[in-house]
């Protein structure tokens, strides 16, 4: 009996915290007359694997849970055109809202039935939190020195002669949190490997009860994922 209560209680803790590492992806079809298609097919491609969702009778979709990283979309309906969007970014516990996707009739040349999706590379939807996108990270020359870069992105942050140590708003040393890939660490002066940095998000004020009692602020790192690599080889490769 007490193996089957701590198997259940095992199977618990687990499927929670992977449901709560997962975003989805929300959006809308249309033709090329702004009217809805219900019944298109709108589905993502990983190694062979699909996940996807039918549109609704307003041309709505979701598709949940998907882990963290990026995908390439496909919008599929007979008597239309393909579309594809590519890197679609995927964060922990948000939902990524696409614009609205415009499907061509076959027989017509229209655009580009390929497009990329496009992220703002920093966020400000909270005044007391900034989300710094890959694209961003990928672009700059010193792109494993995180401490210079929330210095550029933000003027609450100040930064130790040495680049290793962060003050929040004139906080004390040790006063501020940060996490790599949902781990504590003393401080970001060993990074992550050149490349593997995703993206990071920094709360300068209101900061969740899960990252502790902290009086500083708190930088999260999310570290690029085995399927984030893989859809970059790939995209490579289409060049």
């Amino acid at each position: 009996m007490k193996k089957i209560i701590m198997f259940s209680l095992i199977a618990f803790v687990i499927g929670n915290a992977f449901s709560q590492s997962t975003g989805a992806i929300k959006g809308v079809i249309v033709d090329n007359s702004n009217q809805p298609l219900p019944g298109a097919n709108v589905y993502l491609e990983v190694s062979g694997i699909k996940q996807g969702a039918v549109t609704d009778f307003d041309g709505n979709y979701t598709i949940k849970p998907l882990r963290p990283g990026l995908y390439n979309l496909f919008v599929s309906m007979m008597g239309f055109q393909t579309k594809e969007i590519q890197s679609v970014v995927v964060k922990s516990n948000e939902i990524t809202f696409l614009k609205k996707v415009i499907l061509i009739e076959d027989g017509i040349l229209l655009g580009d039935a390929v497009v990329k999706y496009q992220e703002k590379l920093i966020k400000e939807d909270d005044p007391m939190r900034i989300s710094v996108a890959p694209e961003l990270l990928e672009n700059l020359p010193n792109n494993r020195n995180i401490p210079s870069v929330i210095r550029s992105t933000s003027s609450e942050v100040n930064v130790s002669d040495d680049g290793t140590e962060l003050y929040f708003k004139g906080s004390r040393n040790g006063a501020s949190g940060f996490y790599i890939d949902g781990i504590k660490v003393a401080s970001l002066e060993n990074g992550l490997p050149s490349g593997m940095t995703g993206s990071f998000m920094m709360y300068s004020g209101g900061i969740p009860a899960e990252y502790g009692d902290v009086t500083g602020g708190v930088v999260v790192i999310e570290s690029k994922s085995y399927f984030d690599i893989l859809i970059e080889r790939e995209n490579r490769k289409k060049r």
